[in-house]
């Protein structure tokens, strides 16, 4: 939970093998991470702005077999767990996967997670229904009408536009 897993693999298309990268660049910021690699005639780039920060100076890149790349990087203090790994949560490219084999091994962190999430979310529900029920009663409770004899008289008028009587009926147009 305290650390983000990124798996890349170098592929000119999501269903094929990936190639082994002649040369690659990973430079982590605070902010997120950019991933440049040649293979061949294949260029690739990968900019990615997380969530929330990232530390840099702690990191572990690991090249595996087929083209992959592995990155290990240290997340910000709080909040250690994510929805989504992009800046933009509800952000999330066909191209991108769950890492299931990390998911499996942190598990129980995982579940906890989920459920510490839902109980801060309705929490905070149950707090704004009671603000909003506060406001409400306190909003009914100074409510006042403001309606005075001038306000009335402006909405009677007759044909002739003299301002009516409502006692006397024959001024009534109807």
């Amino acid at each position: 939970m305290t650390h983000l897993f990124v798996k890349i693999r170098f592929s000119p298309r999501f269903d094929m093998p990936g190639v082994v990268p002649e040369k690659y660049n990973v430079d982590i910021q605070i902010e997120g991470f950019t991933i440049n690699a040649t293979c061949k005639d294949i260029e690739f780039n990968l900019d990615v702005k997380t969530y929330k920060f990232l530390n840099p100076s702690v990191k572990k890149i690991t090249q595996v077999e087929l083209g992959q790349v592995i990155i290990e990087v240290l997340k910000s203090p709080t909040p250690y767990f994510w929805k989504n790994l992009h800046s933009d949560v509800l952000y999330n490219p066909p191209n991108q996967m769950f890492w299931r084999e990390m998911y499996y091994q942190y598990r129980e962190q995982l579940e906890i997670a989920f459920g510490l999430l839902e109980d801060q979310e309705n929490e905070r529900e149950l707090q704004e229904s009671i603000q909003h029920t506060k406001e409400e009663r306190l909003r009914l409770k100074n409510f006042q009408p403001q309606q005075n004899d001038d306000q009335l008289q402006s909405l009677l008028y007759c044909r002739g536009c003299e301002i009516i009587d409502p006692e006397d009926w024959s001024s009534w147009v109807i």
